[in-house]
């Protein structure tokens, strides 16, 4: 098994220990084991529970979703043994429902031998009473524990009512001779006043125990083809016509008076996984435990929501993640950072976010980074990624088989939060006839796209209104002295400078709002008139 897996644990970019820059501040992003992954949206990646219990992300596996033609669908997944199709009640155990034991999902039916799973038909269901067949399949995963003669793995029952005397009708698939054995008595018929047949297919390969192997039964009620298959091979192949050739009339199953209880694992010991049932022949079984997208380069997505890390140029100094790839099964990580979102308003629909600068950048918006090199060493001009938003990408790809899947158990990203520039150090006031000049020495360290002064009559409260500039605060631009004008003489004013940064406001492009600064210390004068 330690073949199969890579453990990789990676530190991306800067050791813990190296010095922030000024004005950034260090914080983070965490993601898997106890955090979760709700902030993830997930494309044909799932969820499975490692060992300790959390949850991680791989590619999905599963047999599919119901359609139209899905007469039973139960994936015991999530500790549920529900049909997902909803034309059957359940009953039975709980317990039955293993949430650490599966070939596909994340559960199977354990069975014990003892109480069964009791899956009863709905109104039109195929199993419930009075109904007529037309091609089918039933297929399930099975893991015995022991295969002994006699285990019982599905079992319905019925009374064929058209017959006189009337007939005991039995659906069963069983253990013999290491063999699994399926049973249709009196269940095929030609029509319902004609005697109907018992067909019995059994396989030719030895079921040896703790192995899972895949078990489909098919018909097609255009030529009475009834086949059986074991893990995608044929076994088995009979039809079911008045010459037991392809010439003749097909038989139809037909049910009688019953219950409508499908009973699964009755006198049964092992494991049952994905069992379903379908109104037609399907062509292909599916046999691979994940089944990402369709066509070339199928993969699952795991893509995050949009970070706000709360500034503009924002530095990720580091992405640490804990994955292993399963034999050729592969992860590939992106990331992508912008100081603004696009919005595109959707008439009658949700508003589409994206940090990419237009739709036709949408992919090349993506940066993969490479995870057994520093972050650094691979961005552009060998600057760390900077931002206020940060979107990141999971890609999985299975292997050629698609039986392995990577495994992601943890993300983490350590970021640095651009902090407002510090204020002025120094302000002077130099008072004049009806003004006061303010004059500060320049803030050296930090972005600084300009100032902000602040007035007023009283200390600390800036609510001045009597400037010719307009009311406290004044936004004077990116200089170091300004006049304000307008004031009257002999009225003590309490003046304060702040520096400010810009951020764009991504709701309204080409607009900003100011990220101050603390307040400079206060300093205050009078304005009068210049003496003779």
């Amino acid at each position: 098994m330690a073949k199969l897996y890579r453990t990789l644990s990676l530190r991306l970019a800067v050791c813990v220990a190296a010095l922030f820059p000024s004005g950034l501040t260090a914080q983070q992003l965490s993601f898997g084991r106890e955090n979760g992954w709700k902030d993830w949206s997930l494309q044909g990646v799932g969820l499975e529970r490692d060992k300790e219990g959390y949850m991680e992300l791989t590619l999905a596996s599963g047999g599919g979703t119901p359609d139209a033609k899905t007469d039973l669908l139960a994936h015991f997944d999530h500790g549920l043994l529900d049909d997902s199709s909803g034309h059957y009640f359940v009953s039975g155990p709980t317990s039955v429902a293993s949430r650490v034991f599966s070939h596909i999902g994340d559960g199977s039916a354990v069975f014990h031998g003892r109480t069964p799973i009791v899956y009863t038909a709905g109104q039109n269901a195929l199993w419930g009473p009075h109904q007529v067949w037309g091609s089918f399949t039933i297929e399930f995963w099975l893991y015995p524990t022991e295969g002994d003669d006699g285990e019982t793995v599905l079992q319905w029952q019925g009374t064929r009512t058209s017959a006189t005397p009337e007939q005991g009708q039995l659906f069963r698939v069983a253990f013999e001779d290491s063999h699994l054995v399926w049973t249709f008595q009196n269940l095929f018929e030609p029509s319902p006043s004609a005697p109907a047949v018992t067909v019995r297919l059994s396989g030719v390969s030895t079921l040896i125990p703790d192995q899972w192997h895949h078990h489909m039964i098919r018909y097609d009620a255009n030529t009475g083809l009834l086949e059986y298959l074991v893990d995608g091979v044929s076994e088995a192949v009979t039809y079911v016509t008045p010459s037991k050739t392809q010439d003749g009339s097909p038989y139809t199953i037909m049910t009688g008076r019953t219950s409508g209880q499908l009973l699964v694992g009755p006198r049964y010991t092992g494991a049952l996984d994905e069992l379903r049932v379908e109104r037609a022949w399907v062509e292909t079984p599916q046999l691979n435990r994940y089944s990402p997208a369709s066509g070339a380069g199928a993969r699952g997505i795991a893509l995050s929501r949009i970070f706000d890390l709360g500034m503009p140029d924002s530095q990720v100094r580091a992405i640490r993640v804990n994955y292993r790839n399963v034999g050729a099964s592969q992860a590939l990580f992106s990331y992508r950072m912008a100081n603004t979102i696009r919005y595109q308003w959707q008439p009658g629909g949700p508003t589409l976010k994206s940090l990419a600068s237009s739709p036709a950048t949408e992919e090349s918006s993506w940066f993969r980074f490479d995870p057994h090199q520093p972050l650094v060493s691979q961005a552009v001009g060998g600057k760390l990624p900077q931002g206020r938003f940060l979107q990141l990408r999971i890609e999985l790809l299975p292997s050629g088989t698609n039986d392995e899947s990577p495994h992601i158990q943890r993300l983490v990203v350590d970021y640095q939060k651009n902090l407002p520039p510090p204020p002025p150090e120094a302000v002077f006031l130099t008072p004049g006839n009806g003004q006061l000049k303010v004059s500060w020495r320049p803030v050296m360290k930090g972005h600084v796209d300009g100032y902000v002064l602040f007035f007023g009559t009283s200390p600390g409260e800036y609510f001045g209104t009597s400037a010719a500039q307009g009311t406290s605060p004044v936004d004077v631009g990116n200089v170091t002295s300004y006049t304000l004008t307008g004031l009257i003489n002999e009225q003590i004013y309490y003046v304060a400078v702040a520096a400010y940064q810009k951020i764009p406001r991504p709701e309204n492009p080409g607009t900003y709002e100011r990220h101050l600064s603390r307040n400079s210390r206060e300093v205050y004068a009078r304005p009068q008139r210049t003496m003779p």
